[in-house]
């Protein structure tokens, strides 16, 4: 397996360095961060970058790209690497709003270097009710009642060859809606792929206590002193948080 371990971010702080240095020292690679530069290119110091504009997502997807892309598009990030490192077989995609220590970040290389799944996500299941943006499968033929979780995931080229194409598809027709997490969910249950869900496969990474949408968990109380193996999500700076509040009250 050829790894290639990317960092999706919107901006560059401490805590995305931070990340990045543990990674790369778990992994024994270098880090490649993933970044929305429609606005302005994101600056990442001495670790390498992929930017991505609105005129590159209309390249890589199609259809109309609105201003706020990077929530709803999270896997076009998977797409540009895949062009960028045509040798490699593999991708992870690390959301920069997660904390892991040293010791946990070994822990997911050692998990990464195990599993030959094509595809991998916490929280891959099925679901008795289709999400809000999961729904829109069945206009494309395909089953609803999948979902995953996006932070930390890992894709075959095969894998996202397949995702890359449906999500083509969809932006054909402008009235649905699919997120991220819809798009490699279904590829991964309805595709001639192999996968695993990594809230089974390593319940000590991926403990839904630590690893959740229910809270938001402070960077600056965290960065030195947690030493646990569960990854840490969400977890934002004091800035941060305070921008949050501010645009959103």
């Amino acid at each position: 397996m050829s790894l290639e371990v990317l960092i999706r971010a919107h901006s560059f702080s401490a805590q995305e360095s931070v990340l990045a240095e543990r990674i790369e020292a778990a992994f024994q690679s270098q880090v490649t961060f993933v970044t929305d530069d429609s606005a302005s290119p994101v600056v990442t110091e001495r670790f390498a970058k992929i930017g991505i504009t609105r005129r590159r997502v209309r390249e890589l997807i199609g259809g109309r790209v609105l201003p706020q892309w990077g929530w709803q598009f999270g896997d076009v990030f998977y797409y540009a690497a895949r062009e960028a490192f045509p040798d490699a077989t593999d991708f992870a995609l690390i959301e920069s709003d997660l904390l892991l220590s040293e010791a946990g970040a070994r822990r997911l290389s050692d998990l990464f270097a195990e599993r030959t799944e094509d595809i991998l996500a916490p929280l891959l299941h099925r679901t008795e009710k289709p999400s809000s943006f999961s729904k829109d499968l069945a206009a494309l033929g395909r089953d609803p009642h999948v979902a995953c979780f996006f932070p930390i995931t890992r894709a075959s080229t095969k894998a996202l060859d397949l995702m890359q194409k449906l999500r083509r598809q969809e932006r054909e027709q402008p009235r649905l809606r699919l997120n991220d997490e819809a798009i490699m969910a279904s590829v991964a249950f309805d595709e001639e792929v192999t996968f695993a869900n990594l809230s089974e496969a390593a319940p000590d990474i991926f403990d839904s206590d630590s690893f959740t949408l229910e809270r938001t968990q402070l960077f600056e109380h965290l960065a030195d002193s947690y030493q646990g193996i569960a990854a840490i999500h969400p977890v934002r700076t004091v800035a941060a948080l305070l921008t949050r509040i501010e645009s959103f009250g």
